[in-house]
């Protein structure tokens, strides 16, 4: 491997969050054994019910996750953009993806062989603690989820699901506004659990109040600071 190829990793991994506070030759060993990858859009990475290669820490683009229903109708489950990390789990059971995954648009990733993760965990294993509050703060997440569901309006939550994405998004400003989100209504519905018609009615809400713009294949947010007001507001408890 390339000394600028190695650095280049180390930069990438010293720059995500759920890397950068590990010791100096954890650092090391895992951007010796990272692989750069590329997909194009729609390309699978990793099937529901198979292992994934690995680790994936996301460049750019986006990876996606979802299942198709009786119907043929896809359900997106998360999109994890960059700056995030997918398949941590997996990295860590070694059992299969729990949806079918691919490349949302033109992807590249950073990816961390699963065998060479283990070694480097198993080596220096203080490591395990460090993951396992990874997995306990999205284990939390998916509590935090599922009470939201049963118990906070649509219009919050779909605040909150816009403001997270303009946050991760490329393009955006630091606060959010201007971020444009290549998704379509389908795949913010099925990210919220909810019906498509029901997310078309609030986010025709949202263009009417001006926090954003609704295009042909996206959403652009616009003012994020009102959006994000949204997502704790209790005037929203009465819709």
């Amino acid at each position: 491997m390339a000394e600028h190829d190695l650095q280049w990793r180390l930069a990438i991994l010293k720059g995500n969050a759920w890397f950068k506070g590990l010791p100096a030759d954890a650092l090391n060993a895992l951007a010796r054994i990272a692989r750069h990858r590329r997909f194009v859009k729609g390309e699978l990475i990793a099937a529901r019910g198979v292992p994934p290669e690995g680790l994936a820490v996301v460049i750019r683009g986006a990876i996606r996750s979802a299942t198709l229903t009786a119907d043929g109708h896809e359900v997106v489950f998360s999109l994890i953009q960059p700056g995030y990390v997918w398949g941590l789990v997996a990295a860590i059971d070694g059992l299969g993806s729990v949806h079918d995954t691919r490349a949302h648009g033109r992807t590249e990733v950073l990816l961390v062989p699963r065998a060479a993760f283990l070694e480097v965990l198993d080596a220096r294993p203080q490591l395990y603690g460090h993951f396992a509050r990874l997995l306990c703060y999205r284990l939390r997440k998916a509590y935090s989820a599922v009470d939201e569901f049963a118990l906070v309006p649509l219009r919050q939550r779909l605040a909150r699901q816009l403001c997270t994405l303009a946050l991760a998004a490329p393009g955006g400003h630091r606060d959010g506004d201007g971020a444009s989100l290549r998704l379509t209504q389908s795949e913010i519905a099925g990210m919220l659990s909810a019906a498509r018609p029901s997310v078309n009615r609030e986010l025709k809400r949202l263009q009417a109040e001006g926090l954003v713009e609704l295009g042909y294949r996206g959403v652009t947010v616009r003012q994020f600071s009102k959006l994000r007001d949204l997502c704790a507001g209790q005037s929203l408890f009465t819709s």
